[in-house]
C-alpha cells in the first residue's frame, strides 16, 4: 500500500498521510496546509480515485 501511495504526486501523498497514518480531520488538515477545507475535500477525494486506480492495475498484472 506505502509503495501505491508513493506513485502518487506529492500533494495528494501529503493529505492520505495525514488523513489516514495521523489520523487528523478535514478541518484540521486545511489549517495544517493554510487552505481552504473546500480543497482538501477536492484533494483527498482525488487522491483516493487515484490511489484505487493504481492498486486496481497493480492486482490486475
Amino acid at each position: 500500500m506505502l509503495r501505491d501511495i508513493k506513485l502518487l504526486k506529492p500533494a495528494y501523498q501529503e493529505v492520505i498521510q495525514l488523513r489516514y497514518f495521523q489520523e487528523m480531520s478535514y478541518s484540521e488538515i486545511a489549517q495544517e496546509l493554510t487552505e481552504p477545507l473546500s480543497n482538501i475535500k477536492v484533494r483527498l477525494l482525488r487522491a483516493k480515485k487515484l490511489l484505487a486506480e493504481i492498486i486496481t492495475k497493480n492486482n490486475s498484472l
